[in-house]
Protein backbone atom coordinates (compact mmCIF):
# COMPACT_ATOMS: atom_id res chain seq x y z
CA UNK A 1 0.00 0.00 0.00
CA UNK A 2 1.21 3.63 -0.96
CA UNK A 3 2.30 5.93 1.81
CA UNK A 4 -0.76 8.45 0.73
CA UNK A 5 -2.87 5.30 0.85
CA UNK A 6 -1.57 4.44 4.47
CA UNK A 7 -2.31 8.16 5.68
CA UNK A 8 -5.91 7.85 3.72
CA UNK A 9 -6.41 4.75 6.27
CA UNK A 10 -4.78 6.43 9.19
CA UNK A 11 -6.83 9.54 8.88
CA UNK A 12 -10.09 7.40 8.41
CA UNK A 13 -9.28 5.51 11.66
CA UNK A 14 -8.56 8.65 13.04
CA UNK A 15 -12.78 10.03 12.12
CA UNK A 16 -14.09 6.51 12.72
CA UNK A 17 -12.80 6.91 16.56
CA UNK A 18 -14.86 10.80 16.64
CA UNK A 19 -17.66 8.86 15.90
CA UNK A 20 -17.45 6.56 18.62
CA UNK A 21 -17.43 9.26 21.03
CA UNK A 22 -20.96 10.57 19.45
CA UNK A 23 -22.40 8.23 21.61
CA UNK A 24 -21.01 9.76 24.77
CA UNK A 25 -21.76 13.25 23.45
CA UNK A 26 -25.52 12.53 22.56
CA UNK A 27 -25.37 11.12 26.16
CA UNK A 28 -25.52 14.87 27.53
CA UNK A 29 -26.46 15.36 31.53
CA UNK A 30 -29.12 17.95 31.68
CA UNK A 31 -26.89 20.11 34.02
CA UNK A 32 -24.47 20.62 30.92
CA UNK A 33 -27.35 20.94 28.20
CA UNK A 34 -27.67 24.68 28.45
CA UNK A 35 -23.93 25.39 27.35
CA UNK A 36 -24.21 22.97 23.94
CA UNK A 37 -23.43 24.38 21.38
CA UNK A 38 -24.72 22.04 19.09
CA UNK A 39 -28.03 21.81 17.79
CA UNK A 40 -30.68 19.31 19.37
CA UNK A 41 -32.07 16.28 17.30
CA UNK A 42 -35.62 15.67 19.45
CA UNK A 43 -36.42 12.02 19.24
CA UNK A 44 -38.61 9.69 21.27
CA UNK A 45 -36.64 7.77 23.32
CA UNK A 46 -36.76 4.63 21.07
CA UNK A 47 -36.37 6.57 18.22
CA UNK A 48 -32.66 7.88 19.79
CA UNK A 49 -31.99 4.18 20.89
CA UNK A 50 -32.53 3.19 17.54
CA UNK A 51 -30.61 6.17 15.57
CA UNK A 52 -27.41 5.30 17.86
CA UNK A 53 -27.54 1.67 17.36
CA UNK A 54 -27.15 2.36 13.70
CA UNK A 55 -24.33 5.28 14.37
CA UNK A 56 -22.42 2.01 16.19
CA UNK A 57 -23.19 -0.02 12.87
CA UNK A 58 -22.12 2.74 10.50
CA UNK A 59 -18.97 2.97 12.67
CA UNK A 60 -18.49 -1.02 12.70
CA UNK A 61 -19.12 -0.68 8.66
CA UNK A 62 -16.14 1.50 8.62
CA UNK A 63 -13.99 -0.43 10.47
CA UNK A 64 -14.62 -3.47 7.91
CA UNK A 65 -14.43 -1.21 4.93
CA UNK A 66 -10.79 -0.16 6.41
CA UNK A 67 -9.54 -3.95 6.96
CA UNK A 68 -11.15 -4.74 3.80
CA UNK A 69 -9.13 -2.61 2.12
CA UNK A 70 -5.91 -3.19 3.34
CA UNK A 71 -6.39 -6.44 2.81
CA UNK A 72 -6.73 -5.53 -0.83
CA UNK A 73 -10.54 -7.37 -0.11
CA UNK A 74 -12.87 -5.08 -2.76
CA UNK A 75 -15.77 -7.49 -2.71
CA UNK A 76 -15.91 -6.75 1.07
CA UNK A 77 -16.17 -3.16 0.58
CA UNK A 78 -18.76 -3.20 -1.68
CA UNK A 79 -20.90 -5.11 0.10
CA UNK A 80 -20.56 -3.77 3.43
CA UNK A 81 -20.67 -0.10 1.94
CA UNK A 82 -23.89 -1.32 0.13
CA UNK A 83 -25.19 -2.73 3.52
CA UNK A 84 -24.67 1.06 4.51
CA UNK A 85 -26.73 2.64 1.70
CA UNK A 86 -29.30 4.06 0.65
CA UNK A 87 -31.97 1.71 1.23
CA UNK A 88 -31.31 1.98 5.20
CA UNK A 89 -33.73 5.46 5.60
CA UNK A 90 -36.49 3.15 3.94
CA UNK A 91 -35.96 0.51 6.64
CA UNK A 92 -35.95 2.75 9.46
CA UNK A 93 -37.63 6.22 9.12
CA UNK A 94 -37.95 8.08 11.83
CA UNK A 95 -40.00 11.25 12.91
CA UNK A 96 -37.98 14.41 13.40
CA UNK A 97 -40.05 17.33 14.86
CA UNK A 98 -37.90 19.95 14.72
CA UNK A 99 -35.65 22.31 12.18
CA UNK A 100 -32.69 20.49 13.34
CA UNK A 101 -33.98 17.03 12.86
CA UNK A 102 -35.42 17.85 9.47
CA UNK A 103 -31.54 19.30 8.06
CA UNK A 104 -29.70 16.46 10.61
CA UNK A 105 -32.16 14.32 8.41
CA UNK A 106 -31.03 15.56 4.84
CA UNK A 107 -27.32 14.76 6.02
CA UNK A 108 -28.09 11.56 7.15
CA UNK A 109 -29.47 10.86 3.60
CA UNK A 110 -26.69 12.64 1.91
CA UNK A 111 -23.78 10.01 4.45
CA UNK A 112 -26.00 7.22 3.31
CA UNK A 113 -25.90 7.90 -0.63
CA UNK A 114 -22.15 7.94 -0.24
CA UNK A 115 -21.96 4.68 0.99
CA UNK A 116 -24.21 2.94 -1.61
CA UNK A 117 -22.08 5.38 -3.98
CA UNK A 118 -18.79 4.10 -2.64
CA UNK A 119 -20.31 0.03 -3.09
CA UNK A 120 -20.63 0.89 -6.65
CA UNK A 121 -17.61 2.49 -7.19
CA UNK A 122 -15.40 -0.57 -5.67
CA UNK A 123 -17.72 -3.34 -7.85
CA UNK A 124 -16.62 -1.11 -11.11
CA UNK A 125 -13.42 0.90 -10.03
CA UNK A 126 -11.99 -2.06 -8.07
CA UNK A 127 -9.60 0.61 -6.94
CA UNK A 128 -8.13 1.23 -3.13
CA UNK A 129 -6.48 4.67 -3.63
CA UNK A 130 -10.40 5.83 -5.39
CA UNK A 131 -12.66 4.20 -2.74
CA UNK A 132 -10.31 5.78 -0.15
CA UNK A 133 -10.73 8.76 -1.85
CA UNK A 134 -14.64 8.62 -1.91
CA UNK A 135 -14.33 7.22 2.07
CA UNK A 136 -12.69 10.44 3.05
CA UNK A 137 -15.05 13.08 2.49
CA UNK A 138 -17.84 10.50 3.32
CA UNK A 139 -16.23 10.54 7.07
CA UNK A 140 -15.90 14.28 7.11
CA UNK A 141 -19.50 14.47 6.74
CA UNK A 142 -19.85 12.00 9.58
CA UNK A 143 -17.82 14.14 11.74
CA UNK A 144 -19.45 17.56 10.08
CA UNK A 145 -23.02 16.32 12.01
CA UNK A 146 -21.55 15.09 15.14
CA UNK A 147 -19.80 18.31 15.65
CA UNK A 148 -23.35 20.10 14.56
CA UNK A 149 -25.92 18.16 16.47
CA UNK A 150 -26.85 16.29 19.44
CA UNK A 151 -29.66 14.11 20.28
CA UNK A 152 -32.07 14.30 22.57
CA UNK A 153 -35.09 12.88 24.03
CA UNK A 154 -36.48 15.57 26.00
CA UNK A 155 -39.45 17.62 23.97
Amino acid sequence: MSKRSQNLVACLVYCSSMVVSFSVWSQVPASTESTEQRAPVVLRPNEKADLLSDMREYLRGVQLIISALAKNDIDTVSKVASSLGIINIVDRPLNFPTQSGTRFRDLAALVHMNFEELAIDAKTQRDTKAILERLAPLMNRCVTCHETYYLSDKY
